[in-house]
């Protein structure tokens, strides 16, 4: 799961102006906030951070509870 749609709404950035700040197409970025590309790179996740100026903890919550699970001898 991931809080890109929350967030950019929170911010009241359309799909496309988010699409644009961080290069990405629409589509794309449609794909992602609906759940329907797993296979996101970290580097397009990182656009995404740097672009609503956030942490990827906020955006991707899940990927960074994992790795505290991992380094903590749980996961």
């Amino acid at each position: 799961m991931n809080r890109v749609r929350e967030v950019r709404k929170k911010l009241k950035l359309r799909l496309i102006d988010l699409a644009k700040k961080a290069d990405v197409s629409m589509t794309w970025l449609w794909y992602v906030e609906n759940g329907y590309d797993k296979r996101v790179s970290k580097e397009m996740k990182e656009r995404l951070v740097e672009a609503l100026e956030c942490e990827y903890g906020t955006l991707f919550p899940d990927e960074v509870e994992n790795i505290e699970e991992t380094q903590n001898g749980r996961g």
